[in-house]
């Protein structure tokens, strides 16, 4: 079954058949797949490598050009446009739970399967589109055997602009290539979870990522938005006992590979245009 991009935001995701939309470390899959065909595109000429991928002794000359334009364009499309990710966040304290009176901050990544914001279509959520999360949805998703559950305080942030509070988890790609996985342990137990579980999904993959991003040329992967505060607040200041649900965002900028936690809203439709990675249904 052959992924394809669909424009738009998560309100496109009932567009795709379940299972299809892709999380961080499945989508640098596809990364690789692109930075390669880009490779053999300088090394071969456009259709001549990729063509040799495409077995299939049905197609004639016209169709196979016709496939390789489109896979070769949506790989292109796939490395310069922000892509929505399968990946769900939840920040939480215990006590919203009524487990304990525990104040730390958490960060719940969940699966597709327990991303919240995916349950409902834009009808249900009223026409205020706000992203409230039901509580009791929220602490299943949290403890869910697939879900990753990290610390916010002993992260290491840095702040994106002075005047302009932005923190984010740096991660020096280059590093990995000179020094095989020494930076993952220089990480604390907690930025493992997060990098792990993000561009993961095991230490192997993790280390040849990390060196596939620094040999096409992206120095640092950025996870963003990772210093939240007054989660008691909510969304808004009439829902105060909510947790906050979030989406993942990835997208290239110069050479940095962003991952972007973020709150869906309206205003959002107005910037750049998002993609969702799956496949369609035909229905």
């Amino acid at each position: 079954m052959t992924l394809d991009l669909v424009a738009g935001d998560i309100e496109s995701y009932p567009k795709l058949v379940p299972g299809t939309f892709l999380h961080t470390h499945q989508l640098m899959r596809e990364y690789e797949i692109a930075l390669q065909l880009r490779k053999e595109e300088r090394e071969f000429g456009r259709k001549g490598r990729f063509k040799k991928r495409i077995r299939d002794p049905k197609l004639s000359e016209a169709e196979l050009d016709q496939l390789v334009d489109k896979e070769m364009a949506r790989y292109e499309q796939l490395l310069t446009a922000r892509v929505v990710t399968a990946d769900g966040f939840i920040f939480f304290k215990k006590r919203m739970f009524k487990v304990g009176k525990d104040q730390t901050d958490y960060l719940a990544i969940t699966s597709e399967n327990d991303n919240l914001l995916l349950r409902y279509s834009p009808d249900d959520r009223g026409e205020k589109r706000k992203y409230y999360l039901n509580l009791e949805e929220a602490k299943k998703a949290v403890s869910s055997a697939s879900t990753t559950v990290v610390k916010i305080d002993p992260l290491r942030l840095q702040l994106k602009f002075k005047e302009y509070i932005s923190p984010h988890l740096d991660i020096q790609t280059i590093h990995w290539k000179r020094d095989y996985l020494a930076p993952f342990h220089y990480l604390n137990r907690q930025e493992r979870k997060l990098v792990l579980r993000l561009f993961g999904p095991n230490l192997f993959r993790l280390d040849h990522n990390m060196n596939m991003l620094c040999a096409t040329g992206i120095d640092e992967v950025r996870i963003h938005n990772l210093g939240m505060r007054g989660l008691d607040a909510g969304i808004s200041n009439s829902c105060p006992h909510n947790p906050i649900g979030q989406r993942g965002e990835m997208y290239l900028e110069n050479r940095i590979l962003h991952f972007s936690i973020g709150i869906p809203s309206d205003y959002e439709s107005e910037r750049k245009k998002r993609f969702l990675c799956g496949t369609p249904r035909t229905e």
